[in-house]
């Protein structure tokens, strides 16, 4: 027995042990005094957090002398829970883009006596042009929250799809940033663990998916002696067999808040930025592109506004028969545009006059639009 875990006895706290998979925690059932006053808890001996909060920083496992990046650590629960674990050695960067939120972390750190840790506020999704070469990368992403429902209800009803979306693509963007920070050579390291607090597949299976994707990683076993196996296929969805080593815990089974954590190993070699960069130019696109610019050519070339005037942004290039009732246009204007913003002025009068009837006509990847005048 802990000397913290006899301390809070003696002040009448009901309390046992976590389980055989933390050896550190210590579940608080209820108390005579509040636990965040006690002398033990202003003098660093412990800290408050959900038991769900140990489960990334146990998959991670950093090693005593290793440089480690926690990318969005506030409140910094597991920030101090790494240093405990590297014992105060090495280095750890601990970043979060809410300057706000970092006095609370701050607190922590002093408060439990950190002195390796780096305090730092920067966009996750920047940070590999800031520093780079970790040994292991935390990255505890911001979610929707969906998984903390039994203690919140209100989570049910006050999420929308659009907020799931937006919260999926800042995952996806603060997962390839994470990996790109981490140096694949290291001797010791080279991981990356990626946790949400939500159950949405679309926050979870589905980010990590597309990581593989887009970078040279393999997913690697959590170190989790417990919890679900993460989701191989979801309805419509295929998601890359080995997301099966990634694992989910649910409140209902595991008795804590909802949670998602997967580890990926960065394998050495040429890193594949962007597939859309790395795929290779196609005879044919090159065809289309010069037969776009021909079709071009063959117009007259006229000055802008001349004859067209139009409400909205216009086309990079707009090119233009000197008469009435012609445009030519890039395809990405659609015919409900033209309808509603385009006017075509007389050229003697500089009256308006209306277009009707348009019929398109596509030549390569540009559109041809004829009308009448009335």
């Amino acid at each position: 027995m802990s000397f913290q875990h006899q301390a809070l006895i003696n002040r009448e706290v009901n309390l046992d042990p976590l389980g055989k998979w933390s050896k550190t925690a210590l579940v608080i059932f209820d108390s005579a005094v509040p636990i965040g006053e006690a002398p033990e808890y202003l003098a660093g001996h412990y800290i408050l957090q959900g038991a769900s909060s140990l489960l990334p920083v146990i998959s991670l496992s950093p090693q005593e002398g290793e440089k480690v990046l926690d990318m969005c650590c506030a409140t910094g629960w597991k920030t101090t829970y790494c240093a405990q674990l590297m014992k105060n050695t090495g280095v750890i960067v601990a970043n979060d883009s809410n300057s706000d939120r970092l006095r609370s972390v701050v607190g922590n750190l002093h408060r439990l006596g950190v002195t390796n840790a780096i305090v730092c506020s920067y966009k996750g999704q920047d940070f590999p042009r800031v520093t780079g070469g970790f040994d292991r990368v935390l990255l505890d992403a911001p979610c929707s929250g969906t998984g903390v429902i039994s203690k919140d209800p209100g989570v049910k009803t006050n999420k929308e799809d659009i907020t799931i979306k937006k919260c999926a693509q800042l995952q996806k963007q603060l997962l390839l940033a994470a990996i790109d920070s981490v140096d694949s050579k290291s001797p010791t390291g080279g991981y990356v663990v990626y946790s949400t607090c939500s159950v949405m597949v679309e926050e979870n299976e589905w980010v990590v998916d597309y990581a593989l994707k887009k970078r040279h990683v393999k997913l690697v076993p959590t170190g989790l002696e417990f919890g679900n196996d993460g989701f191989t296929r979801f309805r419509d969805r295929r998601f890359h067999p080995s997301l099966c080593l990634s694992r989910r815990f649910s409140p209902h089974s595991h008795n804590m808040d909802g949670f998602f954590v997967a580890k990926l190993r960065i394998c050495p070699g040429p890193r594949v930025k962007d597939q859309r960069q790395a795929r290779p130019k196609v005879r044919g696109s090159r065809a289309v592109r010069r037969g776009r610019r021909s079709a071009a050519s063959r117009l007259p070339l006229v000055r802008r506004n001349k004859y067209i005037k139009s409400s909205s942004t216009r086309s990079p290039w707009l090119d233009s028969r000197p008469t009435p009732g012609l445009a030519f246009y890039n395809q990405c204007w659609s015919t409900e545009s033209l309808h509603s913003n385009l006017e075509v002025l007389e050229p003697q009068s500089g009256r308006a006059v209306l277009e009707v009837g348009f019929q398109q006509q596509v030549v390569g990847q540009t559109s041809l639009y004829r009308g009448t005048t009335v």
